[in-house]
């Protein structure tokens, strides 16, 4: 059986801009708890998300059978996402 590599995780900035979404749609799905999240070890704003979450997130149905989740939709904007400094992306196993 073959073994999928680690998902790298992203910051909201990075993975709205990856997935063409609105980075403050994302940042409400986070805080509606819509999407998963993790905070990035040593910072109390930053929240790092995994690519295939969201798009489980869009494909859920929300109330009528429509898959919407929460109105993520693909556009572009750039806000501050609270994340300062470096980060490599790290992986997810």
């Amino acid at each position: 059986m073959n073994k999928l590599p680690p998902e790298k995780f992203y910051r909201l900035k990075e993975a709205a801009a990856l997935l063409g979404l609105p980075y403050w749609r994302l940042q409400r799905a986070v805080k509606d708890n819509l999407l998963p999240s993790y905070p990035l070890p040593g910072s109390s704003r930053c929240r790092l998300v995994l690519p295939s979450e969201i798009t489980a997130a869009i494909m859920r149905p929300r109330h009528g059978g429509a898959a919407s989740a929460g109105g993520l939709t693909r556009s572009s904007a750039a806000y501050d996402d609270g994340c300062d400094g470096a980060f490599d992306g790290g992986s997810h196993e």
